[in-house]
């Protein structure tokens, strides 16, 4: 069995004997962490296979250099606390922070940044340039040197301070409602519009809503076709749903539009009886015949 050595506060493992600790089983590792415990004083070093016992001898020589560097520096910091040690600073004493490297600057160039600047006190050859005046020196300033030039705001020629911002006063085309864009999308409804309304139930024709849902499916690029909304409102027409009540279950022009039902398939009718109906078949060839004058058959 091996000596326990003296007992230590801590120890360091290193990321480098993970290779050699992952051959090791599980019980294996557990008897080689209770063999690193007791060799820095922990508890009784147990009995180790030949296995572990291989690699606890592989990674014992960094455990002790570790502890010897440690020794090492408690001893340094033991002598140095019998000469006294750092000594204390003095609250009142004055640091000096010059440079010597400064100083010898200083020293070779006796003429420093102050020297350099001189005025009518030092110089008597002095003169005060005059202050600038309009057209001078290629600019318009009328200011003295020295003087910071006024800012717009303080001049009263900032456009936001004098209430003339195009956008604040209302003379922005857009703020104002009369962008010619947006007059002729809202203004001149394109004649799909037009022909689509007039194929539609006149009692649920709600132009103005219907409008602006036509343009939002248009700016969005999710409009279909005429054809497409002529015969989605046919066969809707035709439905039970719509048909039921004199139409009292039609959504308005707009609702039709703004919910896509032209992509739902209306509800399956009732399997026709067998007798004619001369005023069924009067009405289905009439719708027939608007549709076909609609779309510009020929």
């Amino acid at each position: 069995m091996m000596e326990t050595q003296e007992k230590v506060n801590s120890f360091i493992l290193y990321t480098e004997q993970w290779p050699a600790i992952s051959l090791l089983n599980d019980v294996q590792r557990s008897t080689l962490m209770q063999a690193i415990f007791a060799l820095h004083g922990a508890c009784q070093m147990p009995e180790l296979d030949d296995m572990t016992k291989a690699i606890f001898l592989l990674m014992k020589p960094r455990f002790e250099e570790n502890r010897d560097r440690y020794a090492t520096k408690c001893e340094a910091n033991r002598e140095n606390g019998k000469k006294g040690g750092r000594p204390r600073k003095n609250k009142n004493q004055t640091v000096n922070y010059e440079n010597p490297k400064t100083e010898r600057f200083l020293d070779e160039n006796p003429k420093t940044l102050t020297d350099s600047y001189t005025d009518s006190d030092s110089d008597p050859d002095f003169k005060t340039p005059p202050p600038l005046t309009e057209g001078q020196g290629g600019g318009e300033s009328a200011f003295a040197h020295g003087e910071e030039k006024p800012t717009p705001r303080e001049l009263g020629t900032n456009p936001r301070a004098q209430g003339t911002n195009p956008r604040l006063t209302g003379d922005n085309p857009r703020a104002q409602g009369t962008n010619p864009r947006a007059q002729v999308e809202t203004s001149y409804p394109d004649m799909a519009f037009v022909q689509f309304l007039d194929a539609y139930a006149p009692e649920k024709r709600d132009e103005g809503a219907a409008w602006q849902a036509w343009l939002t499916l248009s700016r969005a690029k999710q409009l279909p076709g005429l054809p497409k909304l002529l015969d989605a409102v046919t066969a809707w027409e035709n439905s039970e749903q719509w048909q039921k009540d004199n139409g009292q279950y039609i959504p308005l022009a707009s609702n039709f539009l703004s919910k896509r039902r032209f992509l739902d398939t209306p509800p399956q009718r009732a399997a026709p009886a067998d007798e004619f109906d001369p005023e069924r078949f009067a009405k289905a060839a009439e719708q027939w015949k608007n549709r076909y004058k609609t779309t510009g058959g020929a």
